[in-house]
């Protein structure tokens, strides 16, 4: 590899290696962003593209940044950076149907958080609209529900396999409290450090 192609963290994966030449059209289609993590030979880890001298930081040799993540300089793997609160709502989105691949705990519980506030919402406004009655769940927050069903089971699905667990497991919600606590203590669990089964 030439010390001048980057490796960049998009979306959770590892994307690379590209030559430095080719990263302005990662910048002009937003992909490639002061905050996106980046590493190429001779860096010791992985850091943030705006602490580069692809955005003017100083040259490559800054000490390890402890959770961020990917190849290092020795060619070993670990866990990539977590999500921000709007890039795991956009990941959701994204990934509306993706069943394959890894989420970080960030990743996952940002977009729960996001489910929940929303959902908080519309059940507020189902409520103001069309009164308050224990048979009826109102047109909004059901709709919602049906929109958010898959990618809610999509990004369970693979917050499952970061930690090196199949799917199948999201069947324990069927199973009342005991699989429920299972599933929560599952998605609490730290990332499975560098590939798996499942992906970088």
């Amino acid at each position: 590899m030439d010390d001048k192609e980057w490796y960049l963290a998009i979306d959770g994966q590892q994307s690379g290696p590209h030559p430095e030449g080719a990263l302005d059209g990662f910048r002009a289609d937003g992909r490639l962003t002061p905050e996106t993590y980046v590493w190429r030979m001779g860096m010791e880890n992985w850091q943030r593209a705006g602490e580069t001298e692809l955005y003017g930081g100083p040259a490559a040799g800054a000490p390890p940044l402890g959770s961020a993540a990917g190849v290092v300089g020795d060619g070993s793997m670990r866990s990539l950076p977590g999500a921000t609160f709007g890039q795991a709502v956009s990941r959701f989105w994204k990934k509306y149907v993706q069943f394959s691949g890894r989420a970080s705990r960030s990743e996952f519980w940002w977009a729960i958080l996001f489910l929940v506030a929303v959902s908080i919402v519309l059940g507020t406004i189902d409520a103001a609209i069309f009164g308050i009655e224990e048979d009826d769940p109102g047109l909004f927050s059901p709709l919602f529900s049906l929109a958010t069903l898959l990618p809610s089971l999509a990004v369970g699905a693979r917050r499952l396999h970061d930690i090196d667990r199949t799917a199948w497991w999201l069947l324990l919600w069927f199973v009342p409290i005991l699989g429920w606590i299972v599933l929560i203590v599952f998605h609490i669990l730290p990332s499975t450090p560098g590939p798996n089964r499942f992906g970088e």
